[in-house]
């Protein structure tokens, strides 16, 4: 049942997400059965100052998202300390940087998700005009 919340909940939430047109939230592989408990999406025609000023704004608002290709994110492959860093990644970590992170918490109401979309987008407008 938590699955199925979660997988209607991130439909939603990417369909609103996916109108804006600086935001692609990529379309899932049908072979996959995802728990949509987070969603990522990728930003567009942006800078890294632009997308700094976006998460501040999203964190000033209640609603945290993270880069994946943050300096202080561990997900960024440029972080492991496990295993040698990475070379010939250039493409990749192009790619991260404008990917972004959203949970979708399971406690939410279905009228927060609309809020969180909202805050999303607004901040990115906001930073999109240069505030």
């Amino acid at each position: 049942e938590r699955i199925d919340i979660y997988t209607r909940r991130y439909h939603y939430v990417s369909k609103r997400l996916n109108a804006h047109p600086n935001v692609s939230v990529p379309v899932q592989l049908e072979q996959v059965d995802i728990v949509g408990d987070s969603v990522q999406f990728n930003l567009s025609n942006v800078s890294q100052a632009q997308i700094q000023v976006f998460v501040a704004q999203c964190k000033e608002l209640g609603v945290p998202v993270e880069v994946f290709g943050a300096a202080d994110n561990a997900r960024n492959f440029m972080n492991w300390h496990f295993a040698d860093v990475a070379k010939d990644c250039d493409e990749s970590l192009s790619i991260i940087q404008y990917a972004i992170d959203m949970r979708l918490p399971l406690m939410f109401e279905e009228e927060d998700f609309d809020t969180m979309v909202d805050v999303v987008l607004y901040s990115l407008d906001k930073a999109l005009q240069g505030a």
